[in-house]
C-alpha cells in the first residue's frame, strides 16, 4: 500500500507543476479564441472575441504567431482542468481515514492473530517470512583468507564485508551465496540474494572486485550473460558494484545504488 500512496503522491507533485505552467500561460494568453476554418483546401483561423454569432476576424499569414497562442490557450484551459479533476480525487484518496486492509490483522490481539490466517501479510511479516528460508552454504576452500560481517557471516572480500554491513544497516534482508537454479539448469551462487520488501521483488546483487584483471572481466560479463539468458537483466532484477586495485569500492555510490533499487 505504501507504494502505491507514494506514487499517488508523486502525481500530485506531477499534476501540480502542469497546472503551475499551464496556469501561467493563461495569465499571459490573448484574449478570446480561435476559429479555424477551410476553403478550397487551403486552411483558414480566425480571432472570435464575441459570442457565438461572431465569426472572428481572419487572422493573416504575418499573424500566425496569434493563431499559435490561441490553439494554446485552448489546450491549457483544458489541460488545467483535466489535471485539477484528477487532481481532486487523488487527494481524496490520499486523504482517507480508514484502516487499510494491510493494518486489520495486525491490529487483531496476539491470541486471535493465533486463530487468523490473514488475506494480506504486511512488509515486515514478508520480509520475517522471506529470511526463513534454509539454503546450503558455498564451501570455502582449506586455507582461503577469513572475512566476517558484522553479524558474524563468513564472506570471501573485505568488500563484501562493507556491502554485507549496509545492507544490514539500511535493514534489506539478504542471503549470502545463496544458490540459484536458473531455467537453463545453470546453478549460480550470486554474491547477495536481497529483497525490495515494498514491491516484493527479489533482487540479486554480484561484487566485482578485479575489473582491471582482464580474465576475471572476461568471467563477470559471461556470468552477466546467463543472468541475462535467464531474463534477469542488470538494471532490473541484477544489480553489480564493483571496483579495481585503484580504484577501491565507492561506499557512497554503493548505498545510493542500495537506496535506488531496495527503498
Amino acid at each position: 500500500m505504501e507504494y502505491y500512496l507514494s506514487e499517488i503522491e508523486k502525481r500530485i507533485s506531477e499534476l501540480n507543476i502542469i497546472i503551475k505552467n499551464a496556469s501561467k500561460r493563461l495569465e499571459k494568453s490573448p484574449e478570446g479564441c480561435l476559429r479555424i476554418g477551410k476553403s478550397n483546401n487551403s486552411v483558414q483561423y480566425y480571432h472570435r472575441t464575441g459570442g457565438r454569432g461572431d465569426c472572428g476576424k481572419y487572422i493573416s499569414v504575418e499573424e500566425r504567431n496569434l493563431a499559435r497562442a490561441l490553439a494554446q490557450k485552448a489546450y491549457d484551459a483544458e489541460l488545467v482542468k483535466a489535471a485539477k479533476e484528477e487532481l481532486s480525487l487523488l487527494q481524496q484518496i490520499i486523504n482517507l481515514k480508514t484502516p487499510k486492509p494491510e493494518e486489520i490483522f495486525k491490529s487483531l490481539s496476539p491470541l486471535r492473530q493465533q486463530l487468523v490466517v490473514p488475506e494480506i501479510i504486511t512488509d515486515e511479516e514478508y520480509a520475517r517470512k522471506w529470511l526463513e528460508q534454509k539454503y546450503e552454504r558455498r564451501q570455502f576452500a582449506d586455507g582461503a583468507p577469513e572475512f566476517y560481517t558484522g553479524k558474524g557471516d563468513r564472506v570471501r572480500s573485505k568488500s563484501e564485508i562493507v556491502i554485507a554491513d549496509m545492507l544490514d544497516r539500511l535493514q534489506y534482508p539478504y542471503f549470502y551465496e545463496m544458490p540459484l537454479y536458473l531455467q537453463d539448469g545453470v546453478m549460480l551462487h550470486p554474491d547477495f540474494t536481497t529483497l525490495n520488501v515494498r514491491k516484493r521483488k527479489v533482487i540479486y546483487l554480484e561484487h566485482l572486485g578485479m575489473m582491471d584483471d582482464e580474465d576475471y572481466l572476461i568471467n563477470a560479463f559471461k556470468r552477466i550473460a546467463v543472468y541475462e539468458r535467464n531474463g534477469i537483466y542488470l538494471g532490473d532484477r541484477l544489480i553489480v558494484t564493483y571496483e579495481t586495485s585503484e580504484q577501491p569500492l565507492n561506499t557512497r555510490a554503493v548505498e545510493k545504488k542500495l537506496r535506488f533499487y531496495l527503498d
